[in-house]
């Protein structure tokens, strides 16, 4: 005689925070990416509003040390052919070597408006218009971070950038200029600027008794200066 079947033991039901948690867990999958595409396009905004904040602080520090530049040499730009040559005569006035840089993620290379070369202050059409510090890449939406004559920086667009042009391509009334810094004063200019941009761009740099010489340009002769002013 066989024996009755035995029935299988009954399970308890799932109690009620087990389903309350596996929805959370869920929902959590599921939200996660969600909320990440909403919050990237915000922090990515903030990330480059920081990094246009602190090109335009770039651009308004070498402006200042542009403007000090020619209060000591009888406010002279220099007659260089080099952004190189630019910045390491500008060393001695610059808090560090990094305000030379743009924080632009498409290119860290500020320019000089060269028309300005050898030339005075007062020689420029107008200070407050004419371009002396500029970016060589527009950022993604199209606007460009640059100095004026007069200190002031500011983000031109696109339209404001072309209109721009012109007066940065003639911005002279007088055309008198003094003559260039000789090529090989140049080229040493350029290698002290490499120096101290291998060194730690974000402390003051540090020139030793030579490269202060160096930095001190005598415009008459295209040399340096035998005894150059105190800075």
């Amino acid at each position: 005689m066989n024996a009755p079947p035995v029935a299988p033991p009954k399970r308890s039901p799932m109690p009620a925070w087990a389903w309350i948690l596996i929805g959370v867990m869920v929902c959590g999958c599921m939200g996660v990416p969600i909320i990440a595409a909403i919050l990237f396009p915000v922090f990515m905004q903030a990330k480059v509003a920081a990094q246009k904040t602190q090109t335009l602080s770039n651009m308004k520090q070498l402006g200042l040390s542009e403007i000090l530049f020619q209060s000591d040499h009888e406010d002279r730009y220099a007659n260089v052919r080099s952004e190189k040559a630019v910045f390491a005569l500008l060393a001695p006035y610059l808090p560090t070597m990094a305000r030379t840089r743009s924080a632009n993620p498409k290119g860290h290379e500020i320019l000089f408006n060269f028309k300005l070369a050898g030339h005075t202050g007062s020689q420029l059409k107008s200070l407050g218009e004419t371009i002396v510090f500029y970016e060589a890449q527009p950022w993604y939406d199209g606007k460009r971070c640059v100095e004026f004559a007069d200190g002031h920086a500011k983000l031109l667009d696109a339209q404001a950038w072309i209109a721009a042009q012109y007066l940065m391509q003639n911005p002279l009334k007088d055309a008198k200029a003094t003559k260039p810094l000789s090529d090989k004063y140049q080229g040493l200019l350029s290698k002290l600027y490499d120096k101290l941009m291998a060194e730690d761009t974000t402390q003051k740099p540090l020139l030793t008794a030579d490269e202060d010489k160096l930095v001190s340009p005598d415009f008459a002769t295209g040399e340096p200066e035998k005894d150059p002013p105190k800075s």
